[in-house]
């Protein structure tokens, strides 16, 4: 997984939920019946990632602050710390593209999901416990929404460009 805004995340994801999707259907009434219909409009879920919180709480925190400083709840200087100076605002400063990608068979890139445009929009409570008896990590879960979805197949050209020989992809291809 690749999420720029938070390179201390990435590294202890647990599970990544694929956002699910769904049409709409149109009713075509009939005299005796009703006949569904594909609708107009694609619905996507929103996205998740459950991670481990590392020890001093970094991965947790860095989505914890871009929540924070985007709706700026206290004073607009922590708006301001996410954005830049007011010259340079960009609502796009907000956002952060997210790449996940598939392994096939041999470990490399097979399959890509690009989430385009998304910000956390719920990052789930924590809850600290005494009873066990080892230590362990917490974990949270971090809820996204998004303004663009795609997926595809990663050809060989594509996987050149991740510095992956042909030959390893395709051992008719030397």
């Amino acid at each position: 997984m690749v999420l720029k805004r938070a390179p201390n995340l990435v590294y202890f994801v647990q599970k990544v939920r694929i956002p699910s999707l769904r049409i709409g259907v149109a009713t075509q009434w009939a005299p005796m019946d009703q006949m569904p219909w594909p609708g107009d409009t694609l619905y996507r879920d929103d996205f998740s990632v459950s991670f481990k919180i590392n020890e001093d709480m970094t991965n947790y925190l860095e989505m914890w602050d871009w929540m924070v400083r985007s709706v700026a709840p206290d004073r607009p200087e922590q708006y301001r710390s996410l954005v830049g100076s007011a010259k340079t605002q960009r609502a796009s400063d907000l956002f952060s593209d997210v790449t996940v990608m598939v392994p096939g068979s041999s470990y490399r890139p097979n399959i890509e999901f690009r989430l385009e445009d998304a910000f956390p929009m719920g990052l789930e409570s924590l809850d600290f416990t005494t009873d066990g008896q080892e230590v362990g990590f917490l974990d949270s879960t971090v809820t996204f929404r998004y303004r663009h979805f795609t997926m595809h197949r990663m050809g060989p050209g594509e996987l050149e460009a991740w510095n992956i020989p042909p030959s390893i992809v395709d051992p008719e291809n030397p």
